[in-house]
């Protein structure tokens, strides 16, 4: 999410894949794709991740890292860190970073369909094809929950295979909490955008009442 006071360089098109603007609120939801990558061996673990290279401000692997340790820092962290040798939970801070991404997009999203909902019955002035351009983007976001959705659930069903049994006895009950709530926050944010989405056929709706 990025705010568009600094120029007008964000173009706007019916491309799902495109940065979305939010007039109202002067943001603009950027497509910001992660890849990040976990080497887990008895001899070492390595975290690897790729950042977009692109003029739009996505997130650098500067800015990543010190999320990541300020994180770490936290007492939540720290006392689930010192339970398990298992690397993957490192992995999970970066889901987390991800989350709440997600949740201050769809929130700036959610401000703006509603500006867009009293503005459409107020004074009729928003262009119909704004309309469609956020139902394009909701259901491309849909279909990145589900592959958010499903890389989660391959941590839950692929333990660390260096670990011994009692490393993993250990292990094993916090990997599954942490990754049933995120798998609960996902479910939440699908909710949110099958809301949203519902809020535009509202709005599409109106339209012929309004002359359209």
């Amino acid at each position: 999410m990025i705010s568009l006071d600094n120029g007008d360089f964000v173009s706007q098109m019916i491309d799902p894949q495109a940065p979305l603007r939010l007039e109202s609120n002067h943001r603009a939801l950027v497509l910001d794709l992660l890849s990040v990558y976990l080497v887990r061996n008895v001899a070492g673990n390595t975290i690897i991740s790729f950042h977009a290279n692109v003029r739009l401000p996505t997130t650098k692997a500067s800015y990543l890292h010190e999320r990541i340790r300020f994180a770490g820092q936290s007492v939540y962290w720290q006392r689930i860190l010192k339970q398990t040798d298992d690397p993957t939970f490192l992995m999970l801070i970066f889901l987390w970073h991800a989350m709440y991404a997600w949740e201050e997009a769809l929130h700036h999203l959610y401000e703006h369909i509603g500006v867009l909902e009293i503005t459409v019955v107020n004074t009729v002035q928003r262009p119909l094809t704004e309309v469609y351009i956020i139902r394009a983007h909701l259901l491309y976001y849909s279909s990145l929950l589900v592959v958010f959705k499903k890389m989660i659930q391959y941590i839950l069903d692929t333990p660390n295979p260096t670990l011994t049994p009692a490393q993993r006895s250990t292990s094993d009950p916090v990997m599954k909490g942490e990754c049933n709530t995120l798998l609960e926050e996902i479910g939440r944010l699908e909710e949110e955008l099958q809301l949203q989405e519902r809020r535009l056929n509202n709005v599409i709706d109106l339209c012929p009442y309004l002359g359209w």
